[in-house]
């Protein structure tokens, strides 16, 4: 009986040295840390610059990404694709895309929206045949192209469709 109390009172004391040196060793390992905040500058044509909180050009290892286009085009049947080749791209970072339709047919189709790199952003978003539709919070990593499918437009009918990319 001894030895079975003695075993819980030691096993007791290693777990609680253990837990107050855990927390010890915690405590050690904080380091401080600063975070930079950037101002970025864009215009028509993208960002322009970024530049530090103490106004110095940003270091080169800040990501910097841009992408713009625009294609239009009529398109029927379903489904029916439209291909946007970016005017510009480089690097990696956010895109929106601005769908424009109109049509003699008031309805609504189905879109996905990929590019050359493999990426899916968007899968059975629905666009309207007479309107605008803005997606944002998509990711580009410079395409080539950038690929719109569109399903759900019935036999007979047209959509003349307007894409800008932009990022």
């Amino acid at each position: 009986m001894k030895k079975l109390i003695a075993g819980i009172f030691m096993s007791t004391l290693m777990f609680l040295m253990s837990f107050g040196m855990t927390a010890f060793a915690a405590e050690s390992e904080v380091d401080s840390c600063e975070a930079t905040a950037y101002t970025m500058e864009c215009t028509s044509d993208g960002i322009v610059s970024i530049t530090d909180e103490n106004g110095a050009t940003a270091p080169a290892s800040v990501m910097r990404s841009t992408i713009s286009g625009y294609t239009q085009q009529t398109i029927s049947g379903s489904p029916a694709g439209i291909v946007v080749y970016p005017t510009s791209a480089s690097g990696a970072g956010g895109m929106g895309v601005t769908i424009e339709c109109s049509s003699s047919w008031n309805g609504a189709m189905s879109m996905d929206l990929t590019d050359t790199n493999g990426n899916v952003n968007v899968r059975g978003v629905r666009v309207v045949s007479n309107g605008t539709s803005k997606l944002t919070d998509m990711y580009h990593d410079s395409p080539s192209a950038v690929v719109l499918t569109f399903r759900g437009i019935p036999s007979g009918q047209s959509v003349f469709v307007k894409v800008w990319i932009y990022g």
